[in-house]
């Protein structure tokens, strides 16, 4: 009698990106949920940003905070040094496993938006990170595929008037030569005299 060996892999349970270890066989389990006790060591610092949006009659700013671990996080808005109230702040997951927050104000009537700070203080970092909204103009490349995008549009357009024009000239052309030929012979229209 043969005996037949299966080969199977020990099983591997992939702990969130965020380590990068793999628990395999021998690791410790309770109750089927990992110990998240490599986690306590690892930090992430945010990275941070502040955006505009206009709608007809108001501004609006919204702060970034994202790419961090772990999830505690402070946000806040400052204009011209006084914290100020903001609509929503959700932290959510991201799949790498860390987070991310948003957080918008409104900007008052006749404010400049230079007079707002969005304000992130996280574990990961030594000082409160400060952002201000920055204008931000179009990169070169962008402005130069625009003008060469219409100059093509303009040389095209050109062309196709030429087209057009010295087909109607062709056309009128021929119909003002055949009009001054003579007249076919039989013509009663035409205007020779017979000897």
């Amino acid at each position: 009698m043969a005996v037949v060996k299966l080969l199977v892999p020990a099983p591997t349970t992939q702990v969130p990106p965020l380590c990068g270890c793999t628990w395999g066989p021998g690791s410790v389990m309770k109750g089927g949920i990992q110990s998240m006790c490599w986690r306590k060591s690892i930090t992430v610092a945010p990275q941070a940003a502040v955006t505009r949006r206009k709608t007809s009659d108001r501004t609006f700013l919204t702060g970034y905070a994202y790419g961090f671990y772990p999830r505690d996080i402070e946000v806040k808005w400052v204009r011209n040094g006084v914290e100020i109230p903001w609509e929503s702040r959700d932290i959510l997951p991201n799949p790498d496993g860390t987070y991310q927050v948003r957080t918008s104000v409104e900007v008052q009537e006749g404010d400049d938006e230079n007079m707002y700070r969005y304000e992130v203080y996280h574990s990961s970092l030594p000082d409160t990170v400060t952002v201000m909204y920055e204008e931000k103009s179009p990169p070169m490349g962008v402005i130069i595929g625009g003008i060469i995008g219409a100059l093509v549009g303009v040389g095209l357009l050109a062309a196709v008037v030429w087209v057009v024009y010295s087909k109607k000239k062709k056309s009128g052309k021929s119909a003002y030569t055949a009009a001054n030929r003579d007249p076919a012979p039989g013509d009663s229209s035409s205007s020779q005299c017979s000897a």
